[in-house]
């Protein structure tokens, strides 16, 4: 028995009869029959793939048993077998796995300015596609939903793998009384079914399906198709967020996976369970994710107006920076103009605010259409005026 990523007595034989009866049934295996004291299950798409599950943990060889069938299903479903490990230990819920592919991180490591991109646009993408199950838009100015914000903070992080740069990251999940008679993989496509799932399950839906729309378009090279998926849960948010975890190096791809909690049954028509992208699929990613965003994009443009308010942040690899709000009053009309600063330009925006002197900001502007409340990001130059031309 290896125990060199986990695989201990302790930790076999902690795992739970019932709950790895249900993972095996989520993934396809099917009950048949007992052998001694421990059941038999068999997956349908490899003839002789079959696996024993011992009926009780207190059985002398159940943590061998346990290593066995780990070992199984990572063969029949290509994953590490620490991986299915995680999986088998996890709270219930569904699992997204957002792995980075490249040179460097396959030796387990990744600059760490990635691995804070990839983790950030991560939530960013899932909060995407939280918002996409309130309410289909092509643009999320805001993203702040009270429904998004408390599944959000359900979510917890799972364990990380050998060998790999990937998060994890788990939604919780209701599990289904025992008494109910639903299937775990439902037969007859009902969309009544979908309404009742529970909000977790139903993003963790989303996102899979947008992100399944936008690999059609790469394969298609269309970004119109793309652009027409937004009730499939794709939106700008969801691409922008795609694009800031491009992975560094021309071979290098990310992949994005989801597994399913054994707590639900699977509806059918569910999205692919795995989507990856390439290197060179980002760049259309990103022009997709523009014309999502229409003339709602404004390049280069400078808001004038004073600081209305100041909200700091800490970041160990840029140091103190932060979030200024301006009411603006320039030529483009009135609004107020939300924008994060690097540390330098916070402090004398901070200094701005104290005297209330006129500020100007460059950069990309992102509006909604009222343009009463809009952001600027990738700020160019940030300017203060002198006190007379307050």
């Amino acid at each position: 028995m290896n125990q060199e990523y986990g695989f201990t007595r302790e930790v076999l034989g902690a795992l739970e009869v019932e709950s790895v009866r249900a993972h095996l049934r989520s993934l396809g295996w099917v009950f048949d029959g007992a052998y001694g004291l421990a059941d038999v299950f068999c997956f349908p798409e490899e003839k002789q793939a079959e696996v024993l599950l011992p009926q009780r943990q207190d059985l002398s060889d159940f943590a061998s048993r346990m290593f066995d069938l780990i070992q199984t299903l990572a063969v029949i479903h290509e994953k590490p077998p620490w991986d299915v490990l995680h999986e088998l230990q996890s709270p219930d819920g569904d699992r997204l796995r957002y792995r980075a592919i490249a040179g460097s991180v396959r030796s387990g490591v990744i600059p760490l300015t990635n691995g804070l991109d990839l983790f950030t646009q991560a939530i960013k993408s899932m909060r995407a596609a939280a918002c996409s199950v309130v309410q289909p838009r092509a643009v999320f100015m805001q993203m702040g939903f009270t429904q998004v914000d408390e599944f959000i903070k359900s979510c917890v992080l799972g364990q990380t793998e050998a060998a790999s740069y990937a998060i994890n990251i788990i939604s919780p999940m209701t599990r289904v009384n025992k008494e109910t008679t639903m299937p775990l993989f439902v037969e007859d496509h009902d969309e009544e079914l979908f309404r009742l799932e529970p909000f977790p399950r139903k993003v963790s839906i989303s996102l899979m399906k947008g992100l399944s729309m936008v690999n059609k378009g790469i394969l298609g090279r269309s970004i119109d198709m793309i652009a027409d998926s937004v009730n499939e849960g794709v939106s700008a948010n969801l691409c922008e967020a795609l694009t800031e975890m491009r992975p560094f190096g021309e071979q290098s791809s990310l992949d994005i996976e989801v597994s399913w909690s054994a707590a639900r049954p699977v509806l059918p028509g569910a999205p692919p369970r795995k989507v990856s992208f390439r290197h060179q699929d980002f760049e259309l990613i990103r022009r997709a994710g523009e014309k999502l965003r229409g003339d709602s994009v404004v390049r280069n443009a400078k808001i004038e107006g004073y600081i209305l308010g100041l909200s700091s942040e800490f970041n160990f690899t840029e140091g103190e920076r932060g979030t200024i709000k301006i009411s603006r009053t320039d030529e483009q009309g009135a609004g107020l103009v939300k924008a994060k600063l690097g540390e330098a330009d916070y402090a004398r925006a901070c200094d701005a605010h104290k005297n209330n002197q006129r500020v100007a900001i460059t950069g990309k502007l992102f509006k909604d259409a009222s343009m009463k409340n809009a952001e600027l990001r990738e700020y160019l130059r940030f300017e203060v005026f002198p006190d007379e031309k307050a």
